[in-house]
C-alpha cells in the first residue's frame, strides 16, 4: 500500500500482486471511496480494518483486471457502482468477467521467470467466478458527483475501450484507468479499442489538463501531467 497526501487529503494505491493493476480508496465518515477494485489482500484487508458502512465504487473501464475485486465488495458492504454507460452495458454480462488475458499474461511470466503466479491467482479468485456486476448509476459523456464534500467529475474517454473514462477530483488529481500510464503508450488494440476516438478526443482532453494535476493511472506509479507534457502517449 502506497499512501500519497493531496491537498489534506489521503489517497490510499493498492497493486495488484499478480498484474500490477492499481485501486485507489478514499475514506471518510465512515464512508469509502473505490477506484478500480482490484484481487488484493492488502486492499481487503485495509477495508476489513476499517469497516465502511457503504463503499462507492467507480470505474475507469470495464477490464476485468480494473472490476475483478467488485463480487467481494458487493458481498461483503452496502456499494453504489458509478460507471460510463457503455462499461456498465459490458460488465453486466458474466461471459465478458472472465479473467482470459490474466492467465495468458501470467503463465507466460511463470514460464518465463519460474514463478506459480497462474495457480495463485486462480486459487485466490476460484470462488468469485462466474459474476456479473450491474451498475447502480451511469453516465454519457459527463457527470458531476459530490462524495463527503469532494467534488468529483467524470469524463467518457474512448479509446483503450468503449467505457472507458477519466475521473477528476477536486480539480487537482485526475484518475485515469488505461487512458494515461506513465511512459507507456495506450493500448488500443483489445476489442473495442479505437486509437481514432483517443486521438481526435481523449488525448486532446488529457492534453488540457494543467501541469500541476496529479495522475493515478490504472498501472504503475502516480506522477504529474508536466512529467509528460513532452512526451507521445
Amino acid at each position: 500500500m502506497e499512501k500519497i497526501v493531496l491537498n489534506g487529503l489521503n489517497i490510499y494505491k493498492f497493486a495488484s500482486k499478480f498484474i500490477d493493476a492499481n485501486s485507489y480508496v478514499l475514506c471518510a465518515n465512515k464512508e469509502a471511496l473505490v477506484i478500480d477494485p482490484n484481487e488484493s489482500k492488502e486492499l481487503d484487508k485495509f477495508l476489513t480494518q476499517y469497516s465502511p458502512q457503504k463503499i462507492t465504487i467507480l470505474l475507469t473501464h470495464e477490464h476485468i483486471d480494473h472490476v475483478i475485486g467488485y463480487p467481494r465488495l458487493q458481498k461483503r458492504y452496502a456499494t453504489e457502482l458509478i460507471c460510463q454507460k457503455n462499461c456498465a452495458e459490458f460488465i453486466v454480462d458474466s461471459r465478458n468477467n472472465y479473467p482470459s488475458l490474466i492467465r495468458i499474461a501470467l503463465e507466460y511470466k511463470d514460464e518465463k521467470e519460474g514463478t506459480h503466479l497462474t495457480q495463485e491467482f486462480l486459487e485466490q479468485t476460484d470462488d468469485i467466478f462466474p459474476f456479473c456486476i450491474t451498475a447502480d448509476k451511469t453516465f454519457g459523456e459527463e457527470l458531476s458527483l459530490i462524495w463527503q464534500e469532494q467534488e468529483i467529475f467524470c469524463k467518457h474517454c474512448e479509446g483503450h475501450s468503449p467505457g472507458s473514462c477519466c475521473f477528476i477530483l477536486n480539480n487537482v488529481a485526475i484518475f485515469t484507468g488505461d487512458s494515461l500510464i506513465y511512459n507507456t503508450p495506450v493500448i488500443t488494440r483489445f476489442p473495442g479499442g479505437n486509437s481514432q476516438k483517443y486521438l481526435s478526443k481523449t488525448k486532446p482532453f488529457l492534453n488540457s489538463m494543467p501541469e500541476f494535476m496529479k495522475v493515478f493511472p490504472g498501472h504503475g506509479r502516480v506522477f504529474e501531467i508536466k512529467e509528460i507534457r513532452n512526451v507521445e502517449f
